[in-house]
């Protein structure tokens, strides 16, 4: 995938993620080959492959684009706290909610876990003081697991919460305040 700052490159990867959206709402995503995404964005299938490897990899780099920024953010924060995250996540989420219904509709979930799963473990490694334990392995796989799951429901909801209610949410159930449960 291109990652430069040649500004037709990025023009062009621009006009084919638009071009890949806009076929995932009217055909199914299987159906979708590179030619066709090619054809709507009037480019070759040279500067397709020259910006990306597959149409799979124009979700990643959406996905990577959102996490990047949502990351940028909580890397500013001297003392992060839950809420930091909780609330990030759930703006991310609104932001980036009409990409993320598309994959959900075409039942691309699995993209949008491995790309939050690898933003979130890049993420830990910053803020867990021991990354080689299965502890942080196990406690990324449940970190991640969590909110991809939410993150599935709340898309699928007729009438979402707004941002500010989801980070509520998450954040309670996050600490342990969500459920009445004797845990002695």
């Amino acid at each position: 995938m291109y990652e430069g700052n040649n500004p037709i490159a990025i023009q062009s990867q621009n006009w084919l993620i638009d071009a890949l959206l806009s076929l995932m709402k009217e055909k199914p995503y299987k159906k979708i080959s590179i030619r066709d995404i090619c054809d709507k964005a009037d480019l070759s299938r040279q500067t397709f492959y020259n910006c990306f490897k597959g149409k799979d990899d124009i979700l990643r780099f959406c996905l990577k684009q959102g996490c990047k920024a949502m990351f940028q953010e909580l890397a500013t924060k001297k003392n992060l706290k839950m809420k930091d995250i909780t609330d990030s996540f759930s703006v991310f989420s609104v932001e980036n909610a009409v990409l993320l219904q598309l994959m959900l509709d075409h039942h691309l979930e699995n993209i949008i876990t491995d790309e939050l799963s690898t933003s979130i473990s890049a993420c830990a490694a910053k803020s867990t003081p021991d990354t080689e334990t299965h502890a942080c392995t196990y406690g990324i796989a449940f970190f991640t697991g969590a909110l991809t799951r939410v993150l599935f429901c709340w898309l699928q909801e007729p009438q979402r919460i707004s941002s500010e209610e989801l980070s509520k949410l998450l954040l309670e159930i996050f600490s342990g305040n969500y459920y009445n449960l004797d845990l002695t």
